[in-house]
């Protein structure tokens, strides 16, 4: 039991300690003695083993297990371990023919074909749940080699999954039944191209994760959700917030191997996103870290290639398109990764040299890597590595475009058009992701073909979709190209405007080797930046820097802009926002805080960071208390009330003992003052620990113009602040009495509906229970035909409970939205004599139903089971509220529009007052007495009739009797719902109540 609960919270070492005392306690003859707890015992420390990378005594221990197994499913439990044990190692091949002898040994062929084009991923949530134990073991070892499969031999893979569906189609859902649907959305997504399809069984796959409560698999249901299907459909920065917490839950739930893969497709998500590269790469080395601990190869391989492109970037290798440096070495590994048949590394390691020689201007060796990588586009189904690689191959082949022949250049434009058709296709499901992509792709395709107009207007949009969606690198790279694109076509002052911006771009990703690039390239045109003078303050002496943003080139109706855009924002929390991204754009600052001054207390209010992309208001938390800031500068500032702007705050004696300083080897930082009338209402910090000097006695001018604004907008923002929190205080407590109110309607919903089922389900229950013990006791004695008697009551009794279960249920499904409308053709006037049928089958009265037919009636789409819902309903109310010896009329009225049906009776009727609440659940009139009844019928008419498109109405009167009217849509099954206006059907019906 210990070593369980350390394995279960992750404590691995200490669970391996107590697991082998146990191990070392076992008597000799323990396996015949006590054999099932025995074996379960080997398994916790076969797998406790593995988890701590002993890799050889699991192995051992793995062999002694399957020696001493009994049955073939407790050898299956054994070889599932090794497998994994396998995959740690990256013994994929080893691994993935384990899996194909286990699975002939338990008779489960691979299924070649993927299943019928017509599955919906709706259809399998209400499974049955699986029972068969062989089935399941199956299930479990499918999913254990399908990652190696994936890797060794990526064509065996789709036919692991398409086996599992097969599996749960014929013997129901299990927990595993997650992992299945989420690896088959991606199959969808990566490998077939139904991007729809995959992110429905996406969805459906993370439902089931809630309806078996399977954490198990929450890891891998997040990673490969995140990994290789939501950025089809979604932006890409939604993904790392949830890789992130798979990874997490692989930690809780033991499950290295996936909590690795979360964690490699969070680092390359931060990176194809456009974060901070200092971050990526910091983020990287974290995570190569806990990787290398836990032996994981083919994880760190992987990780390895992402941080070297990162630190290639950051200007630290040598060659920075070679992947060369302190965490990888692409001479030594690339051999080793042939021959392992590594895909998945090596696609990725052909993509990003695509991408650097690329980026530095190498675009035939681009071309070489890409179709490199391109053989191995099946080991990464799914990934933004592949869009990726669609992009940078064909911005490579118009690169090049102009230094080939004829012939050569019409094969690019087919590959580039060919390209273009997938981007566009994916640009069409998220937007967001792709549009800009493709947008930059068509302008350069205009540039290489000479169509100018077309090219200006679409870099443009290029540039401005992916500075909307802050893809800061790709909007720097546009901006790039237009330069470029400009320059070819002697507009010099143009292409100076655009390539200034790429250099703000780059600088603030980051990308230090591609800032150094751009300066020996464009020398003249950056000039004006890169010679930028700047003056020091008596704190301190700042150096110039290449990569320090200068705002003199700033426009002065920019700044005007900025001002203005702070003066109109009066919503406290939107102007700290606006203000907080104002002063990092236009600083170059890395992260930033607005700190305000409230009853004499220093307070942050707003936060900032380009790493993570987003600002945080209302913090409210003191500066005495804080770790985010250098707490003596903020002192200095608050009594001074002087500009403070510095170099290299390491160096600097005045500063030099601050915790912060010392911890974040901080290099460039500013801290202004915001006064209002001379008085101190709060400051601005803002800092670069990427660039020493990066701030300059021309920003503080600058951003002193955006403070001193920004003083009056706080002062009348919180002044507003005020007036709208009394407003804000009144609404609340209005919405708090509504919902009191609101709580106590549904308190006596709850009520009424445990009274109702406890009542309803009562009576029929008591009498079965009463009818079995009679026969149980009785029967012997009595003739056949008196015993089919008794048998019948208890039947009716049952049928009477089911329709009060469907009843409950079709309910809930209308409530929650997932009331499904079937249409199929439909003999209306055989339906409508069947169902007068079996009423009068149940009447037990002598009340006369009398069904007459006017006009010629066609036959029409309906969904028959909810028309049932709708006639049975009002029909049983018509008979269950009349009075004996009445008539109930049904007529059926046919026209080539519209339908017709007309119940009368002569019922108790329904008092004025009950009518506002008569399609309310649980809801029954006042005058009804002792008569049974759940109080659902007429909220299933009404949800019935409304799925069909239609209306329902009621003339009612007390002691007379009661008419419902229902109008239903009507159509004929030879043409589709959605190309037939659907004409109107009236269905009228008197019924007693």
């Amino acid at each position: 039991t210990a070593g369980q609960k350390a394995k279960a919270a992750a404590a691995y070492p200490s669970a391996l300690k107590y697991l082998n005392v146990g191990l070392g306690l076992l008597a000799a003859d323990t396996w015949t003695d006590n054999y099932d707890f025995t074996l379960a015992f080997y398994l916790e420390v076969v797998e406790a083993e593995y988890l701590n990378s002993n890799f050889e005594q699991s192995n051992l221990l793995a062999g002694v297990a399957l020696e001493q197994a009994k049955t073939q499913l407790d050898q299956v439990k054994v070889y599932e371990l090794k497998i994994y044990a396998y995959i740690a190692q990256n013994q994929m091949q080893v691994a993935l023919d384990t899996g194909l002898e286990v699975l002939d040994m338990l008779g489960i062929p691979l299924d070649q074909d993927p299943p019928s084009k017509n599955l919906i991923s709706e259809d399998l949530v209400d499974l049955p749940e699986m029972t068969d134990l062989t089935k399941l073991a199956a299930m479990g070892i499918l999913k254990s080699v399908g990652n190696a499969a994936f890797i060794a031999n990526p064509s065996l893979y789709p036919l692991f999954i398409f086996t599992r569906i097969n599996l749960c189609i014929n013997h129901g859902n299990s927990n595993l039944s997650t992992d299945t649907y989420i690896n088959y959305a991606m199959i969808l997504c990566g490998f077939m191209g139904d991007i729809d399809g995959g992110y429905k069984f996406g969805q459906l796959s993370l439902m089931l994760l809630e309806q078996f409560h399977a954490q198990e698999f929450k890891c891998i249901v997040l990673d490969v959700f995140n990994g290789h299907i939501r950025h089809w459909k979604e932006h890409l920065k939604e993904t790392i917030d949830p890789l992130l917490e798979a990874f997490n839950s692989g930690l809780e739930t033991g499950n290295i191997e996936y909590g690795g893969y979360a964690a490699i497709n969070y680092c390359a998500n931060l990176f194809f996103v456009g974060y901070d590269l200092d971050f990526g790469a910091q983020k990287y080395g974290q995570y190569l870290d806990w990787l290398q601990k836990r032996k994981l190869d083919y994880h760190v391989t992987y990780a390895k290639i992402g941080k070297q492109l990162i630190l290639n970037l950051l200007g630290r290798s040598d060659d920075p398109c070679q992947l060369i440096g302190e965490d990888f070495n692409e001479l030594e590994m690339l051999p080793i990764l042939i021959e392992q048949n590594n895909g998945t590394s090596l696609f990725y390691l052909y993509l990003a040299k695509s991408i650097l020689f690329y980026w530095f201007k190498e675009p035939e060796k681009a071309i070489a890597q890409a179709r490199s990588a391109e053989q191995y586009a099946q080991a990464v189904p799914g990934m933004i590595l592949i869009a990726e690689h669609n992009l940078y191959y064909s911005l490579a082949l118009l690169a090049h475009y102009p230094h080939v022949e004829p012939q050569q250049q019409g094969e690019y434009l087919t590959q580039v058009a060919a390209n273009q058709e997938t981007l566009k296709t994916w640009a069409y499901h998220a937007p967001s992701n792709f549009k800009h992509k493709y947008e930059l792709v068509e302008a350069e395709k205009a540039r290489v073909l000479g169509q100018h107009w077309q090219a200006m207007e679409i870099y443009d949009q290029g540039i401005q979709g992916a500075a909307d969606q802050e893809y800061i690198q790709e909007e720097a790279l546009a901006n790039e190209l237009a330069a470029e694109f400009y320059l070819s076509c002697g507009k010099r002052k143009i292409a100076q405007a655009y390539l200034t911006d790429a250099y703000y771009g780059y600088s603030r990703w980051g990308a230090v080797a591609k800032v150094k690039d751009l300066e020996s390239r464009y020398p003249q045109l950056l000039s004006k930046i890169t010679a930028q003078p700047t003056t020091q303050v008596p704190v301190d002496s700042i150096t110039n820097s290449t990569i320090a943003v200068s705002l003199t080139a700033l426009d002065l109706s920019d700044v005007i802009k900025a001002s203005q855009a702070i003066s109109e924002e009066i919503v406290f929390d939107n102007l700290l926002d606006k203000l907080m991204q104002l002063l990092l754009t236009n600083a170059g600052a890395k992260k930033g805080f607005i700190i305000l001054s409230k009853e004499g207390k220093l307070m942050i209010e707003a936060a900032g960071s380009v790493v993570n992309n987003g600002v945080t208001v209302r913090q409210s938390i003191p500066v005495t208390i804080t770790q985010q800031l250098p707490r003596s500068v903020i002192n200095y500032v608050a009594i001074t009330k002087e500009n403070l702007i510095f170099n290299n705050l390491v160096n600097n004696s005045t500063f030099a003992d601050d915790i912060y300083i010392k911890n974040h080897q901080l290099k460039s930082a500013l801290c202004l003052p915001l006064l209002r009338k001379k008085n101190l209402i709060g400051m601005v910090y803002l800092e670069n620990n990427i660039i020493s000097g990066n701030f300059t006695n021309e920003h503080v001018e600058v951003l002193s113009l955006l403070c001193n604004q920004a003083a009056i907008s706080l002062e009348n923002a919180t002044l507003y602040q005020t007036l709208h929190d009394v407003q804000v205080r009144e609404r609340l407590e209005k919405q708090i009495r509504k919902s009191l109110e609101r709580e106590k309607e549904l308190t006596e919903l709850k009520s009424r509906f445990i009274s109702m089922t406890s009542h309803e389900f009562r009576t029929p229950l008591t009498s079965i229970m009463g009818v079995t013990e009679i026969f149980k006791y009785y029967s012997q004695n009595w003739n056949e035909e008196k015993k089919q008697n008794y048998l019948d009551r208890i039947q009716a009794n049952i049928k009477h409970m089911l329709h009060m279960l469907d009843d409950v249920l079709v309910v809930n499904k209308a409530n929650a939205g997932k009331l499904k409308f079937n249409p199929t053709p439909l003999n209306l006037l055989e339906f409508c004599r069947d169902l007068v049928e079996e009423i009068e089958l149940g009447l037990n009265t002598k009340q006369t139903l009398v069904f007459a037919i006017q006009g010629e009636c066609p036959e029409a789409e309906f969904d028959e089971q909810l028309l049932r819902h709708i006639l049975r309903n009002l029909l049983s109310n018509a008979t269950k509220y009349s009075p004996n010896e009445s008539t109930i009329n049904f007529d059926l009225i046919c026209n080539q529009e519209e339908v017709t049906f007309k119940v009368k009776d002569q019922g108790i009727g329904i008092p004025e007052e009950d009518q506002k609440q008569l399609f309310e659940s649980f809801h029954r009139c006042n005058n009804v007495g002792n008569i049974p009844g759940t109080g659902l019928g007429l909220a299933i008419v009404k949800q019935s009739v409304e799925v069909h498109g239609g209306e329902i109405t009621v003339n009612s009167q007390v002691g007379i009797g009661t008419t419902f009217t229902v109008t239903i849509p009507l159509y004929s099954p030879a043409a589709a719902p959605e190309q037939v206006q659907r004409p109107r059907a009236v269905c009228q019906l008197a019924v007693g109540n």
